[in-house]
């Protein structure tokens, strides 16, 4: 069977590591990567990091409408030779790149995997335009990797057929799991005399004056704070680093950082105190560490890290991000690793998954061995089995 993977930005690329190298360890499955260039070289480059080539990088348009960009990468990703070859496409998420390659596929009669489907916020318009891409990409895929019990049954309220439907966990917990750099036990003690608030912003939705008053508010509160800190990587699109740069430059205890390589940005988290993101995958990874998340989101699209108590949705106001974030800089609590959403397995199980789907087998996972990590599972006693300190 031979399995094309399609990266095109930073966070498929941690996604979908893992399961590249799960994949290429299977003698009956050949696995080939196609980079759509929507991140230029970012996600070859991060790819190499984690241990994982690509075969076929494509050239994109980085500039323009979204409806430039999404015909621009189908046309690519149709004419690709790789993709024409393959007997299943997978994608992951909710990204321009994943609806091009799904659309284009299937317009080839190919087979569509979705990693990580299920998602959703309610609100088409936020986070726009992922909540519409991967409404989109569950209408165009035959197998849906739900990272969550609560994806999964997002899909089946779809319409979906149960039986093509796999609860794997997420790989992004695989990716920590894997990937992630050793902190000495001195450098990540969150109780440190300078707590540092690691913070990322790249959200559409709040581009220009709403990015510009969210900085403000962080920015104010943290510097009342003497003994905090905050500390950016700053997103490589233009639009958002303008804004950001402008905003938080030049200031005390403030620290811009590049985009950083995977481990390095793991290194941060593992640092930081308090996590403030708008980011789906930094609070996934945030809420895995242990870590405190202020989200940044007026609707949530991964609620399990809010059940689970380790993350807060107060809204996008500068007055709600001001109060919220005050209350969590005079927060004392414990770290405490947690796994809602995923176990380090997810690879594995969606490996097993497609073994089945290619001997026509159904369910694709039987249920005993997907992943129950999450608080709808063992309803009442779900925070203490999955929440470890």
């Amino acid at each position: 069977m031979r399995l094309v993977c399609i990266v095109g930005t930073r966070p498929e690329a941690v996604k979908l590591a893992p399961l590249v190298r799960e994949l290429r360890n299977q003698p009956h499955i050949h696995t080939d990567v196609i980079n759509s260039g929507q991140h230029g070289d970012a996600p070859p480059k991060l790819l190499e990091e984690l241990g994982v080539r690509t075969d076929e990088d494509l050239r994109t348009v980085t500039s323009g409408s979204l409806t430039e960009m999404t015909g621009w990468l189908g046309r690519q990703l149709h004419d690709s030779h790789l993709l024409q070859r393959a007997d299943l496409v997978v994608v992951q998420g909710d990204t321009t790149t994943g609806v091009a390659a799904a659309m284009a596929a299937r317009q080839r009669g190919i087979p569509v995997a979705h990693v990580e489907a299920g998602l959703r916020s309610g609100d088409v318009r936020s986070p726009f335009p992922e909540e519409e891409h991967r409404r989109t990409i569950a209408t165009l895929a035959s197998l849906h990797f739900a990272p969550t019990a609560l994806a999964g049954r997002n899909l089946r309220r779809e319409g979906i057929s149960a039986e093509r439907i796999a609860v794997t966990g997420n790989t992004i917990v695989d990716a920590l799991d894997q990937f992630h750099a050793p902190v000495n036990a001195a450098g990540s003690n969150p109780s440190a005399a300078i707590r540092t608030v690691l913070m990322t912003l790249h959200r559409r939705e709040s581009w220009g004056s709403p990015l510009a008053s969210l900085c403000d508010a962080v920015r104010d509160v943290v510097l009342e704070h003497p003994d905090s800190r905050l500390v950016v990587p700053v997103h490589p699109n233009p639009v958002v680093a303008a804004i950001v740069k402008a905003r938080l430059g030049g200031w005390p205890r403030v620290e811009l950082l590049p985009p950083l390589p995977y481990r390095a940005f793991v290194k941060q988290l593992r640092l930081a105190r308090l996590v403030i993101t708008d980011s789906g995958g930094v609070q996934e990874e945030a809420v895995t560490l242990g870590k405190r998340v202020l989200i940044l989101r007026s609707v949530s699209d991964r609620p399990e890290g809010i059940w689970a108590g380790m993350a807060r949705l107060d809204g996008v106001s500068p007055a709600a991000v001001r109060s919220a974030l005050y209350e969590e800089l005079n927060r004392h609590w414990e770290e405490r690793p947690c796994r809602v959403y995923g176990d380090g397995h997810a690879a594995k199980r969606i490996v097993i998954a497609l073994g089945r789907w290619r001997e026509g087998r159904y369910p694709l996972l039987p249920p005993e061995l997907e992943f129950r990590g999450d608080p709808f599972s063992e309803a009442l006693s779900a925070r203490s089995r999955t929440c470890r300190s």
